[in-house]
Order: structure tokens, then C-alpha cells, then sequence
């Protein structure tokens, strides 16, 4: 039996041998049932997420330096309809890489996207 204490502790009751229960979590379908499958004691398949404003705020916290949130969370929501968090954080850093560089933008960029799913939804079906 464990018991919880205030700041992550917590004192195990038992002489049992400690252990680590390693939870995997992925939007992708095709990574829940073959490469994390293999790897961790369990997947959890998350669901995409579907609206700007949540895309807003997973840019705001993982990105740095984004000129315009707003706008491109609402360019990938209307582009793609429901994104993983990787794929979204993938496609702004791209885009913000390729502007440096005068190259593509984030149109251009959709079609990576479209490659991944057709991928996962050959390689497994849940």
C-alpha cells in the first residue's frame, strides 16, 4: 500500500520490491499497436485535438516566440480539422524554420501531414 505525502513522496507500507509502470500515451493509432506495444506496459491511444483555442494554448506553452498564435492555431484547425500535439508543435516549427529560410510555408506543409495518417491507418486499425 502506498500513501501520498504533500510535495511527490510517498512512503510504501510493504517490503515489496519497487517497481515503475511505464504508461505510453500517442494519438496515433499506428504506434499504439505496434512500436509502443512492444515497448511500454501499456498505450493509451489520446484523441486529437479538434479546436484553435486548445491548439492556442499547447503552442503558447511549448513554443517560444510564435508571432501570431492566434492566427496560426486557427490555420492548422481549419487546414486539417484535429491534430496530435506533436504534428502541431512539427508543423509551426517547420513553418517558423522555412520562413527564416524563405521557403515554404504552412500550406505546403499540410501535405506531410496527409502522408503521416495515410500511413498509420495502413499500418494498423483499431
Amino acid at each position: 500500500t502506498n500513501i501520498a505525502k504533500a510535495g511527490g513522496h510517498s512512503k510504501t507500507e510493504s517490503n515489496r520490491k519497487k517497481s515503475l509502470h511505464v504508461i505510453a500515451t500517442t494519438s496515433r493509432a499506428d504506434a499504439a499497436c505496434s512500436v509502443l506495444n512492444d515497448v511500454f506496459e501499456e498505450t493509451i491511444v489520446v484523441p486529437l485535438i479538434s479546436d484553435a483555442s486548445s491548439v492556442q494554448t499547447l503552442l503558447h506553452d511549448s513554443l517560444d516566440n510564435i508571432a501570431d498564435v492566434e492566427s496560426m492555431s486557427k490555420m492548422i484547425i481549419e487546414m486539417l480539422g484535429e491534430v496530435g500535439c506533436k504534428t502541431a508543435i512539427r508543423l509551426v516549427e517547420r513553418a517558423i524554420f522555412d520562413a527564416k529560410m524563405q521557403g515554404e510555408d504552412l500550406h505546403s506543409l499540410e501535405q506531410d501531414f496527409a502522408g503521416d495518417k495515410a500511413m498509420a491507418l495502413k499500418m494498423c486499425s483499431i
